[in-house]
């Protein structure tokens, strides 16, 4: 995020890590007054496919009380800049996270056996055909998303 000048795009379930981080926000609003657009993309906390989410004592309702926290988040985040959108998967479910940045792409899957986030990542850059199902994919759920402000 912080190497971003263009664009930064953000996708996962909750994308919790990233409203974690230390200093995110501000750094969301800086980009975003300099001129970066920013995009985040979350699950809809009533997409029916989040039930298969829920195993090896993941509860289910601890998913949709994070993705509510997201809703939130991002919702007063895209409100305080034209340059942030944030949307809501209704329909789908990405068994990965993204973050792409001025021609660059890191992928990282969700496994079942492994904590989020903590699965193959795969970095790549503009060009390359990873690159490129990275962005269809993002831009796809994109477009098939709800907004949440």
């Amino acid at each position: 995020l912080q190497q971003s000048e263009v664009q930064f795009d953000a996708l996962g379930v909750a994308i919790g890590a990233w409203r974690r981080a230390p200093g995110f926000r501000d750094v969301s609003l800086a980009k975003a007054q300099s001129g970066c657009k920013l995009r985040f993309l979350f699950m809809h906390q009533e997409n029916p496919l989040l039930q298969g989410l829920s195993y090896e004592g993941r509860e289910i309702k601890t998913i949709v009380d994070t993705i509510l926290e997201a809703r939130d988040f991002f919702a007063k985040l895209a409100s305080a800049h034209e340059n942030i959108e944030a949307r809501q998967i209704v329909a789908g479910l990405p068994h990965f996270s993204i973050a792409r940045a001025d021609g660059q792409a890191i992928l990282t899957q969700y496994l079942s056996t492994e904590t989020w986030g903590s699965g193959p990542t795969w970095r790549c850059s503009e060009g390359s055909p990873l690159h490129s199902v990275v962005v269809r994919e993002f831009e796809h759920l994109w477009k098939h998303s709800n907004s949440v402000a």
